[in-house]
């Protein structure tokens, strides 16, 4: 009883075992999640496996695609072009960093309007 009544002793071996059934439950919950979380992180993977993606020819950089619903054809002509030039023009940019950043604040102009 180390120094303890038996009234005293009893709530301190119920507050143990409460404190370790406490325990015991949060680790079985968190192992219930992890377990859930990976089933359907697996059942993710399996149609990401199956899907379709269009890779850039070799070196000419990532491709964008432009919605034709949401964009008007002169818009995405323009967008497209710019793309182009900043592609075509990285070498240009680290030659001459000047002109590249007035050509893009003069695109940013045209397209404010």
């Amino acid at each position: 009883s180390q120094g303890m009544n038996a009234v005293q002793s009893q709530a301190l071996g119920v507050m143990i075992a409460a404190k370790q059934v406490a325990l015991s439950a949060a680790v079985m919950g968190f192992d219930d999640v992890f377990r859930v979380t990976a089933a359907i992180t697996l059942l993710a993977i399996l149609p990401a496996l199956f899907m379709k993606t269009r890779r850039a020819p070799a070196g000419r950089g990532p491709t964008i695609l432009a919605d034709q619903t949401t964009f008007s054809r002169s818009h995405r002509s323009r967008v497209l072009a710019f793309a182009r030039s900043r592609v075509q023009s990285a070498d240009e940019a680290r030659a001459n960093p000047g002109r590249c950043r007035s050509r893009v604040r003069a695109f940013a102009r045209s397209e404010r309007r």
